[in-house]
């Protein structure tokens, strides 16, 4: 579905879409380019910049994005021409809930979600990029049946008995697909283990007993965490050891490592962030305590994530692992729906807004059908629900749900006056925010 802006007919003139200064960023325009791209070309710079520092290092380290499956495309249309710079840049995919778990564990994923997302998964293997797929299921039969169905498509499997990823699967008794090859590439696995939590007492009595639980098996591949606590990460020599099947041929060590999230148990994670928050971490997320959406294209961000002897990729490349698997790169999701973004205002607040130059249109934008928006001007003191929905707020870069009341993207609500400074193109309709300091908030 293209989400990109139509010229509002109705109204004689195309809506205006401001850029402002985005904490420390600024964007530079904003044409017809949809909502959805400006995200998803963020997490795509982000991987590939991961990848590119990881095989400067190692040419033959793995780079393995979970989720996300679409963001090869600007919006959600598999027959649209896929990124080719991030597909290039990654050696496999991997995907969770393709069979089982999607909305709930043990249960099957709806038939129509599994073939929305295969049409996806199939651009991915015509690159020969293969695909990791991990199911969440419990019982006997589904289990058997999400390795059947894996294996039909050509996709390297592994069925989680557990969410937390907090143990060894007893089923079944050997790994899907068993051998006793040597697995130097990913083109290699026929299955692989994805353990992530070794602090379960009831699986795993400490750290010892973990590492030499999961090195005494059969899959070809290891998903595990770098930490065995928040400081103490795998050394070589216990990577190493990782690397031999129990049967003595070769397997492959990937370390996990989340991209879009913040994690309070993690080395980086600083008290003062709770109580004095850096202006990249957004809100908790809910299902998973002590997890904290970012602003995955902060530099500072990025800065604890890669590019320096300090960060958090070159401790896994030095502790020997063979690649990383990375998690939340579907946090762009998150920032297209809007409501992880900013707080919106007070329903009803006054703002004042000025803009040097031209006014501010802001519409309610009705999804899929660009151009029939009911357009609002700003002009002074605003507060219409009509423009604003039930909370109230002026939203800087504003495209709105039918209702009005949540913005599909913005870039800032302010609670204060403020002053902009502006420069348009000559068709009129991109602007650029002009200047360092394009956005002055005063009493």
């Amino acid at each position: 579905m293209a989400r990109s802006i139509s010229p509002i007919r109705a109204f004689g003139w195309r809506c205006v879409l401001l850029m402002l200064f985005f904490f420390g960023q600024v964007w530079t325009s904003f044409s017809s380019t949809s909502v959805s791209a400006i995200y998803r070309q963020r997490m795509r710079d982000f991987v590939q910049n991961i990848s590119q520092y990881a095989k400067n290092v190692n040419p033959n380290f793995i780079v393995i994005p979970q989720n996300g499956h679409d963001i090869i495309m600007d919006d959600y249309d598999p027959n649209d021409i896929p990124n080719q710079d991030y597909l290039q840049a990654i050696d496999g995919l991997g995907r969770e809930d393709l069979f089982y778990g999607y909305e709930n564990d043990n249960k099957p994923t709806a038939q129509s979600v599994t073939r929305e997302i295969i049409s996806f998964l199939d651009i991915y293997q015509e690159k020969d990029i293969k695909v990791l797929v991990t199911d969440y299921a419990s019982t006997k039969s589904k289990m058997r049946n999400s390795y059947k169905q894996n294996a039909k498509k050509g996709y390297i499997p592994f069925v989680a008995d557990r969410r937390e990823l907090d143990n060894i699967p007893i089923f079944p008794s050997a790994p899907f697909n068993e051998n006793d090859s040597d697995i130097t590439t990913l083109a290699d696995a026929k299955n692989f283990l994805y353990v992530l939590d070794p602090g379960n007492k009831n699986y795993f009595v400490n750290e010892t007993n973990f590492l030499s639980s999961i090195g005494q098996t059969n899959y070809d591949l290891l998903i595990i965490d770098a930490f065995l606590d928040q400081n103490l990460i795998l050394t070589r020599s216990q990577v190493a050891a990782l690397k031999r099947k129990k049967n003595g041929s070769k397997r492959l060590v990937i370390a996990y490592m989340s991209i879009g999230e913040a994690e309070t148990y993690r080395y980086y994670w600083q008290h003062e962030w709770i109580s004095k928050p850096p202006v990249w971490l957004k809100g908790a997320n809910p299902n998973w305590p002590g997890n904290y959406l970012v602003e995955y294209w902060h530099p500072e961000w990025q800065s604890i994530i890669c590019g320096n002897d300090q960060s958090y990729l070159r401790k896994i490349l030095d502790s020997g692992f063979d690649g990383v698997y990375l998690d939340i790169v579907d946090a762009y999701e998150r920032f297209e729906e809007s409501e992880a973004i900013l707080p919106l205002a007070t329903a009803g607040e006054k703002i004042v807004a000025k803009l040097i130059g031209k006014n501010i249109y802001v519409f309610n934008g009705i999804p899929k059908k660009w151009g029939q928006d009911l357009v609002y001007r700003v002009d002074a003191t605003t507060a219409d629900t009509r423009t604003m929905g039930a909370l109230g707020g002026i939203p800087i870069v504003d495209a709105w749900t039918e209702n009005g009341g949540i913005a599909i993207f913005n870039t800032a609500t302010y609670h204060q006056p403020f002053t902009v400074s502006v420069k348009y193109d000559k068709d009129g309709v991109t602007i650029e925010a002009a200047g360092g300091n394009q956005i002055e908030v005063f009493e």
